[in-house]
């Protein structure tokens, strides 16, 4: 397989025109199609520019967030007038995939490589101990070692310590790369999970005087006045935590994780935005959120460092409650395009193109290598095996061609579909726990054209071929990373770590 460790070339300095990023990521202004007196209107849509320093990184992940959930997305419900700016001003992809929930996707995100590698089936749950391996290298450890400042707000999800989420050093954010933390270890659905503690919910803080076995812990209880007053206005505490954040390493590179709790339920609608949206609470919260994005880039503008810094925003998988995953099919938990393919916004003026619709093959397990190029971290990726690739070149152009061809589509180590060019095929799932699906037949669906799955293309003989080149690289990656319907335990599986 030809998917893993791509080469990135060097940086050399901090400052760099346009044209030398282009070159030093080997894509000269000829290979994006453009002469050299069109790139600095077509290709960016602004004049170039030479960066001051290397790039500022905020990535902004939503949790159980549904495809069409945006205006920009095509949802006239609500009003997201500072997602759209993202959209208008950057690249709006239509196939970028996360995975099937929450804890997979943000570990995947931070370590570029597939969740299964990684060992990160499932979801970290209030009563388990385990979490990511502090031994994987991290976006955060990346460029941290490159002299970055590294901070995260929000939901972390990845591990706490077990049952009272007390933590441990082993699941500390700290131990990731992170000079600052702040938010829900667990996100706001995840309460102490013992008799009277139902409506608590924990906040941790590491400052950055901190060292990395210290840690701030409150717990909020729902129940009480104080506790709601926090939780319900919480996206506005996270974007305040950010926003400082921001401002204290506006004169160095930084990367912000900005991972919401929202709109996950329960719908936290904070108090000035309830009832302003036409769905609900659930959209009520949406809108809240749309208003942290607008913040964030106001800050950047008021600090003068907006054209040199990379926003990225994504939800961690389709929805499964009131959020809506049209036109794809499906939802959170399962296999379907609605579950693993999520929107995904990216801007950075002056950089990459605006008002531009990609639908280029992408995954959140790509963004650590892109991150790597753009920064000339290189040095620094993991030495480990890694499934993300450079897409740097799809971003700066995205007429380009993805790196990406291949996406196995995991439920809990079960292997029950699989992505090869446009093509995918769900696979028979064999028996599981309730013995109900024991010799499902072969699905196959052109997912570019129909990301609804409803036209069944396997009993077309002309495509006999691809279902046969799917099925074989399926199989490289059974081998690879496991598939607990066939018993194969995967040769290239790495374990989490455990704080039990």
């Amino acid at each position: 397989m030809s998917r893993h460790n791509q080469s990135i070339n060097s940086f050399s300095g901090n400052s760099l025109s346009r044209r030398d990023m282009l070159r030093n990521l080997g894509l000269g202004i000829g290979a994006l199609g453009l002469s050299s007196s069109t790139a600095g209107t077509m290709a960016i849509g602004k004049s170039a520019r030479t960066p001051a320093r290397r790039p500022n990184f905020i990535f902004i992940l939503t949790d159980d967030q549904g495809y069409f959930d945006l205006e920009c997305y095509g949802n006239n419900n609500i009003s997201t007038p500072n997602f759209n700016k993202l959209a208008d001003e950057g690249i709006k992809f239509t196939s970028f995939y996360a995975t099937m929930v929450c804890s997979p996707t943000r570990a995947t995100f931070l370590t570029g490589c597939n969740h299964e590698r990684i060992g990160f089936s499932w979801i970290v749950k209030a009563y388990d101990s385990w979490c990511l391996n502090t031994s994987e290298q991290t976006i955060p450890k990346m460029l941290k070692q490159a002299g970055y400042a590294t901070g995260c707000v929000g939901k972390w999800h990845i591990g706490h310590g077990g049952i009272n989420q007390s933590g441990c050093i082993g699941a500390y954010p700290k131990a990731y790369g992170l000079d600052y933390y702040c938010g829900l270890p667990l996100g706001h659905y995840a309460h102490l999970d013992s008799p009277g503690k139902e409506g608590v919910r924990v906040l941790w803080e590491q400052t950055e005087s901190m060292s990395a076995d210290q840690l701030n812990r409150v717990e909020y209880d729902y129940n009480t006045t104080e506790g709601q007053a926090y939780l319900n206005n919480h996206t506005i505490h996270d974007t305040e935590k950010a926003k400082a954040f921001i401002t204290a390493h506006k004169d160095e590179p930084f990367f912000l994780y900005m991972a919401h709790a929202a709109p996950h339920v329960p719908y936290w609608a904070p108090d000035n935005f309830k009832g302003t949206s036409n769905w609900g609470d659930y959209g009520d919260v949406l809108q809240s959120v749309d208003w942290s994005v607008g913040e964030i880039l106001k800050t950047l503008s008021d600090l003068g460092i907006d054209d040199n810094t990379f926003v990225i925003f994504a939800s961690d998988n389709g929805s499964d409650r009131e959020g809506s995953n049209d036109p794809l099919s499906g939802g959170k938990w399962g296999v379907g395009e609605g579950s693993y393919r999520v929107p995904c916004l990216a801007r950075w003026p002056g950089v990459i193109p605006a008002g531009i619709i990609c639908d280029e093959f992408i995954s959140i397990m790509d963004i650590l290598p892109t991150y790597a190029a753009f920064a000339g971290t290189q040095q620094y990726l993991p030495t480990f095996k890694y499934d993300g690739f450079n897409q740097s070149q799809v971003f700066l152009d995205p007429n380009s061609k993805s790196s990406r061809d291949e996406l196995p589509y995991y439920k809990n180590r079960r292997l029950e579909a699989f992505r090869k060019g446009d093509y995918k095929v769900h696979f028979s799932r064999g028996d599981d726990t309730a013995g109900l699906h024991s010799g499902d037949p072969y699905l196959l669906y052109n997912v570019k054209d129909d990301p609804a799955e409803s036209n069944n293309l396997i009993n077309d003989p002309s495509y006999k071929s691809i279902v046969d080149e799917i099925v074989a690289a399926r199989n490289e990656w059974r081998t690879e990373l496991g598939d607990s319907l066939t018993g194969v335990g995967g040769n290239s599986r790495r374990s989490h770590g455990n704080c039990g």
